[in-house]
């Protein structure tokens, strides 16, 4: 009940009389048991993408703002590549497909690589029309992350942000156990 209502940890102890420990094991043990995401479903039409930093890795994220679905991967490295955002797009992007982005230099260039209509938001000049939704995401994932579970070490973020994004896609899932 507690998981299926976004308890934080903290109120999680005071309605169980668990110990945190095992509050997060079974955290752990919900998380590791959600439906596959349907990563399988590209993205299409028009695409909101965006990039962002927890500690030393990277999480890129994309967002269908029709059918409002999100898909988010975590990059083991500090920094995101050119090569991140090429495998990302090929295989989360539906061909044809319009997709906004910021201005940073790995996705110069990307429709010579992937056919899609590319245009982008240069952040240093007060632009985010473009890019507003996906930049909302994030601010969703980190609010998500402190008010359920404080903190997340680097090692269980991958989990976490599958959390999220299965949380975002399909709340359904989350109605009942």
């Amino acid at each position: 009940w507690c998981w299926l209502n976004h308890m934080p940890i903290t109120q999680s102890i005071k309605i169980t009389g668990l110990s945190e420990v095992s509050i997060r094991r079974w955290l752990e043990e919900f998380r590791l048991n959600i439906p596959d995401p349907d990563w399988l479903n590209p993205l299409k039409d028009t695409i909101q993408m965006d990039e962002a930093f927890f500690r030393n890795k990277a999480v890129i994220a994309a967002k269908d703002t029709m059918a409002k679905k999100v898909i988010l991967r975590v990059i083991h490295k500090k920094y995101v590549q050119k090569q991140n955002i090429s495998q990302f797009v090929a295989r989360h992007v539906e061909p044809g497909s319009k997709l906004f982005t910021d201005g940073a230099g790995y996705y110069r260039g990307i429709q010579k690589f992937w056919p899609v209509t590319h245009q982008k938001d240069i952040h240093s000049k007060w632009e985010f029309g473009l890019t507003s939704e996906i930049e909302g995401i994030f601010g969703n994932l980190r609010t998500f992350i402190r008010r359920k579970y404080h903190h997340v070490t680097c090692s269980k973020l991958e989990n976490v942000v599958a959390e999220f994004e299965a949380n975002f896609n399909h709340p359904e899932i989350f109605e009942n156990p």
